[in-house]
């Protein structure tokens, strides 16, 4: 086991996910707070996911958590039911779309098998940028190094070497 993983793994003994999902909802109380999660918020007139960029190890499973405002997760990629400019997932992997969800703690857990670097937005708020990066293993794909067309997101390289970027460490 890689250091990375090794010390990634530590805070997810609680966790509870559903496996098998590719994405789908969970209620709050089956998810215990990790480094494996992103929330999804409304802050100050700017809607967000914090961290903007999460570094994951393949199999690992990551919950977004509605703070604030009504929100959804949704992947660069044909196959998540919208009409996208580009594939921003690695080629091989499944894409996603949560819909909208509304309740202050509601949750969307999704398992990542496949390794490179994922861009996803919320289709409520893609126009004012809100968007995200996930780096499951070694970063590659389409999405590598480049910026999402709605918003931008830490590189690659950087996400994987911090673990994670907060929205307010981020100077996009």
């Amino acid at each position: 086991m890689r250091r990375r993983q090794f010390l990634r793994a530590l805070p997810l003994a609680g966790v509870v996910a559903t496996a098998g999902c590719t994405s789908g909802r969970v209620t709050p109380t089956e998810v215990e707070t990790g480094d494996r999660e992103i929330k999804m918020t409304l802050s100050d007139g700017e809607h967000y996911f914090d961290p903007v960029g999460l570094a994951v190890e393949p199999g690992e499973t990551v919950t977004w958590v509605n703070e604030r405002g009504s929100h959804s997760t949704v992947s660069y990629s044909d196959d998540s039911g919208k009409k996208v400019a580009e594939r921003r997932i690695p080629d091989g992997a499944t894409g996603w779309n949560s819909g909208i969800v509304h309740e202050a703690g509601e949750t969307v857990a999704r398992p990542f098998e496949v390794e490179g670097t994922y861009d996803y937005f919320c289709d409520s708020h893609d126009k004012y940028g809100m968007v995200g990066r996930i780096v499951v293993g070694d970063p590659g794909g389409p999405a590598d190094d480049q910026f999402p067309p709605s918003g931008t997101v830490p590189a690659a390289g950087r996400i994987v070497e911090a673990g994670s970027v907060s929205f307010a460490e981020f100077d996009g």
